[in-house]
């Protein structure tokens, strides 16, 4: 995955609690999203 520096917004937020709640890995979540994976990990954690 691109090291990126931008800001994530309030619908990708929403995306990815929407993508783990369907059971989704933070993987197929960061390829979807193109957001790093570790990112994904660490806002599910809050």
């Amino acid at each position: 995955m691109i090291k990126s520096n931008k800001k994530i917004n309030e619908y990708q937020i929403r995306q990815i609690i929407k993508f783990f709640n369907s059971d989704i890995t933070a993987t197929a979540i960061s390829e979807i999203l193109k957001i790093n994976s570790n990112t994904i990990n660490r806002i599910c954690k809050r």
